[in-house]
């Protein structure tokens, strides 16, 4: 295929005029230095006036295109890879902002680079008034490459995420995956569906990260990832990638960490479907069955399993994981925080030592940030007599549910529940206690001194 420009981006769009967003982001696009693109935006049918407000630009380099009724983001996705004609193809949100060389900087990544499928960028973190909350999501010093099948080791073992709409591909094969997955119909919305395809073109060939946060990513109560539960979704898109790569001999040597991050992803959905103790309790053992029989046990070794192992200790299961295997993985260089602060605290528990060792005076917390943490930390603090007054969170699809037995409420909640407990526990795996930090503090105004205590930290001082 002959492409007419180097890039398309494709800015996808669904009632987000009013709020200014919109306008911000397709500012944005239309100021950056890499001029040789061209823009489609595409509109989910909004309902408020932004056929009105695209058709105001006058750019040529600007298609306009409305969906008809009953789309969804899948659906728009296929629409604008179909119509695409440049050599690589960005998937744009209507609430980002690029910063103004954030595609000089991905076109100059690729001339540095022949060959490479995709490149992404580091972001920073804005909130829904723009203002910027954590100027980067990850503490890269240089840009990152992964070679085949490399960034599929990496996000199993570190969940390395890389934001759609940071992320450039290669646009011919990214559009026969698109087909070949989902065809040219009105799919049901695939959910984690930038994991699947980030894996399957990892197959094909290297994916680049450059260290520089080029886009402002929002974070917001209506954007998509808050409002999916990712848990199950996450789960099926990695199935999804082992059914039709299934016969690929490149992914043999990664089986055990796509078992154990199945193990761990079940065993958090789990935790969100059912407040039921003894049921999880058989669940555990389910899964437990199901990771010792497809992986062996020296080949169990890998941080991706840690949370669940954890997990088994915690609710007084055998370990799937030997001993020596486990002395063996932590001889090994750990990489950020959360695979630290795993690897300390199973070594903590295997020892018969709490979570919450070094606070025996607490007697009431607050749970805050990941969810994927909130069930360990939780069951930690039943076990000494802590209450958990509740898990706080800014995602909808999550609040108002339990985390077990624990309710899930909005952050906002905060304001009058901090006065009643005496510590905020983070929960993050990823290193972002600073802006978290930053975040909570317009919450607990009321209790400005109340403590608030990295799980990683508690963890590191179980051995203490």
């Amino acid at each position: 295929m002959k492409h007419s420009y180097k890039i398309t981006i494709a800015l996808l769009t669904y009632n987000r005029c009013a709020c200014g967003y919109l306008k911000e982001s397709l500012d944005a696009i239309l100021a950056q230095t890499f001029t040789d693109f061209e823009l489609l935006v595409v509109d989910n049918h909004s309902c408020d006036n932004t056929s009105e407000f695209i058709m105001s630009y006058k750019d040529p380099r600007l298609t306009y295109i409305r969906q008809p009724p009953g789309g969804n983001p899948t659906t728009s996705y296929i629409r604008a890879s179909i119509m695409s004609r440049g050599e690589y193809i960005i998937i744009a949100h209507d609430d980002d902002i690029m910063e103004p060389t954030m595609i000089e900087r991905h076109v100059a990544f690729i001339e540095k680079h022949p060959g490479i499928l995709v490149v992404s960028n580091n972001v920073s973190l804005m909130d829904e008034s723009a203002t910027l909350i954590q100027p980067r999501l990850y503490e890269l010093e240089e840009d990152l490459f992964f070679n085949k099948t490399e960034y599929i080791k990496k996000y199993l073992e570190e969940k390395l995420w890389l934001p759609a709409p940071s992320t450039l591909y290669k646009r011919d094969i990214y559009v026969k995956t698109v087909s070949e997955c989902l065809g040219t119909k009105a799919p049901a919305y695939l959910a984690s569906g930038d994991i699947w395809m980030l894996f399957t073109l990892n197959l094909y060939g290297p994916i680049g990260l450059i260290a520089d946060p080029l886009l402002r990513y929002r974070q917001h109560k209506g954007q998509e990832s808050r409002n999916v539960d990712q848990g199950f979704p996450m789960i099926e898109a990695i199935r999804l990638f082992l059914k039709k790569n299934k016969k690929n001999k490149d992914l043999h040597p990664f089986l055990s960490l796509i078992q154990a991050f199945f193990a761990r992803y079940k065993t958090q959905d789990f935790c969100f479907r059912s407040d039921n103790r003894s049921q999880l309790k058989k669940y555990l053992v389910s899964i437990k069955r199901s990771w010792e029989l497809n992986v062996s046990s020296d080949k169990r070794g890998v941080d991706t399993i840690l949370p669940f192992e954890i997990a088994l200790y915690l609710f007084y299961l055998s370990p799937s994981l030997p001993l020596d295997i486990f002395t063996q993985l932590t001889a090994t260089y750990a990489t950020g925080g959360g695979r630290r602060g795993f690897r300390n605290f199973l070594s903590g528990i295997q020892n018969g030592v709490n979570l919450f060792y070094s606070q025996k005076n607490l007697k009431k917390i607050a749970i805050f940030g990941s969810m994927m943490n909130a069930y360990l930390i939780a069951e930690s603090a039943r076990q000494l007599g802590i209450e958990v007054i509740g898990c706080f969170d800014s995602s909808p699809a999550r609040i108002g549910k339990n985390v077990l037995d624990i309710p899930v409420y909005p952050i906002e909640d905060l304001v009058e529940k901090s006065k009643y407990c005496n510590a905020i526990i983070l929960s993050s795996e990823h290193d972002q206690e600073d802006a978290l930090k930053l975040i909570l503090k317009a919450y607990i105004q009321q209790n400005p001194t109340l403590p608030i205590i990295s799980w990683k930290e508690l963890a590191a001082n179980m051995g203490n």
